[in-house]
């Protein structure tokens, strides 16, 4: 099997969740799939040829958004649909956020079966709640153009994976084409807790580990709720002294920056790559914390809950599935009170081993990159076998 993946998520030189499906993806066809010749197109700063494991990576330049450095919207779409061309995939996975399932389409015809993945739920992200009232006046008017949108690069799909429930009934709702549940998964190997002993890359010399530790992994960007978690933290400081880390990138990093700047509270250590290193601050942490209402699964929500960590998250989006009773503490969106309440909870529970416990096994029962990419290639194998049925018989 040919398998290419489009996608304009992949944040070239950054961290993303969609990096992070992709690079587990490769690694899962380099252990499992010997027969399938992997290629991915992505945006990025530079045309050039890289590797992922064994599988093929073709980046090709394009500008970013206004705003927001690190995305890149594809616009080169002449060299894309030559890449198409040449390398003749059996099957095409496509991110849902844009125009690739038509682009795939045209230039490959009606008998390629095509693959959509919702990793951002778009319609959720534009109407999400917004301060100012002018701005959700309009949004409460004009949401059904984004509804519109997401449709219509949805559309040439064969089929459109949500990776999780919330996802897939608004989207059923919505008149998708046909839709799969397939959630996504964590590397219990990589993200475990870790004695001081395990510890191999060294302290982080900006965190105070004598004190108690909230952490947020993640994009930073104005649909993930920050100022909820700043008011929160501010809260929760009143009666602990505990210590907020950030680490990620995006559009509000300079709100990070100002507030470590500000404040012996608040730790930025900008981005960091998916890896050991990664894998060790969650090791170091208390807690993790996540404001967002807007996430379409949250895979940093498995990663925490893999090394042991009680988890503060929102009960709206991909956490309020992922989450359960005794795992995990779901507080209201846009409710720095609550957020508070939820993280003095999450601190209480942290010193119970039995927590750590809890969290790791209910993700190595429930949670796995095998499970997900098991179902995804089943999904690409029935869309594959009517077209080679009639290519044998022929």
């Amino acid at each position: 099997m040919r398998l290419l993946d489009l996608t304009t998520l992949y944040l070239d030189g950054g961290e993303a969740g969609v990096n992070t499906y992709l690079r587990e993806k490769a690694r899962y066809v380099r252990e499992l799939r010997p027969d399938v010749e992997h290629t991915l197109i992505l945006t990025g700063s530079s045309t050039r040829s890289d590797r992922f494991e064994d599988s093929r990576v073709e980046f090709l330049r394009n500008p970013s958004l206004p705003g927001n450095p690190s995305h890149r919207v594809l616009v080169s779409f002449r060299k894309a649909s030559a890449l198409l061309r040449d390398l003749k995939p059996d099957v095409v996975e496509v991110d849902c956020s844009y125009l690739l399932a038509r682009l795939a389409r045209r230039v490959l015809g009606p008998d390629i079966p095509i693959v959509g993945v919702i990793h951002a739920h778009l319609p959720r992200l534009y109407s999400r709640r917004v301060r100012n009232p002018l701005r959700r006046w309009f949004t409460s008017r004009t949401e059904f153009l984004s509804w519109r949108y997401s449709e219509f690069c949805a559309h040439p799909c064969d089929r459109v994976i949500a990776t999780s429930r919330y996802v897939y009934e608004s989207c059923a709702e919505h008149g998708y084409p046909e839709l799969e549940h397939v959630p996504l998964g964590v590397s219990s190997s990589l993200f475990r807790p870790r004695s001081a002993a395990e510890l191999e890359t060294g302290p982080f010399p900006e965190i105070d580990e004598s004190r108690p530790i909230l952490l947020y992994v993640g994009r930073l960007s104005p649909e993930k709720d920050l100022d909820v978690l700043f008011r929160a933290h501010e809260i929760v400081c009143r009666d602990t002294d505990a210590q907020l880390v950030i680490a990620g990138e995006g559009p509000l990093e300079k709100q990070a920056h100002d507030a470590a700047r500000a404040s012996n509270d608040v730790v930025y250590l900008g981005p960091i790559l998916y890896g050991t290193r990664l894998a060790e601050l969650y090791s170091r942490a208390t807690a993790f914390v996540m404001p967002s209402p807007n996430e379409a699964f949250g895979l940093v929500t498995l990663e925490a809950l893999a090394s042991g960590l009680p988890i503060v998250a929102v009960e709206q989006g991909g956490p309020k599935e992922t989450l359960r009773d005794g795992v995990g503490i779901l507080t209201r969106a846009a409710d720095a009170e609550d957020f508070a309440q939820g993280i003095r909870r999450a601190l209480v529970q942290a010193e119970d081993p039995a927590t750590r416990t809890r969290h790791r096994e209910y993700v190595l029962e429930n949670y796995s990159w095998y499970r997900t990419f098991d179902r995804l290639f089943e999904i690409y194998d029935s869309l594959r076998q009517p077209r080679a049925t009639v290519e044998s018989a022929s």
